[in-house]
């Protein structure tokens, strides 16, 4: 049985846990924000789609000056560079990398993705 002191102490992280992704949304919505600045409306909603879509939030998102990985065609002639690192894994389910989106200032918007 699990005494009060270990769930005191799985509360305590629970907490931290939350915390730190409410932090992390707050981080990323700055970034979102910074970066509609140089993307057409047509993007805006391609990007907003594109995340509601994925049904996850802390993407750690990022405005970098050049992606890594390989240039792919979403839809309506947009398209996402995806550097994956991760390929599968031991279970052959599991991928994780970044992708990119270029900003009409000649940036990108970095974001993480895991599934």
């Amino acid at each position: 049985m699990i005494g009060d002191e270990e769930i005191k102490i799985m509360r305590e992280y629970d907490d931290q846990i939350i915390k730190e992704a409410q932090e992390q949304d707050e981080k990323d919505k700055l970034v979102i924000d910074e970066a509609k600045k140089y993307l057409s409306k047509k993007a805006q909603i391609f990007i907003e789609e594109y995340f509601e879509e994925s049904g996850g939030n802390n993407f750690s998102f990022k405005i970098v000056n050049e992606p890594t990985g390989n240039k792919q065609e979403e839809w309506d002639g947009f398209f996402v560079w995806v550097d994956q690192w991760r390929d599968g894994g031991y279970t052959g389910d599991d991928f994780a990398g970044y992708c990119y989106f270029k900003l009409n200032n000649g940036k990108y918007l970095k974001w993480e993705y895991e599934c």
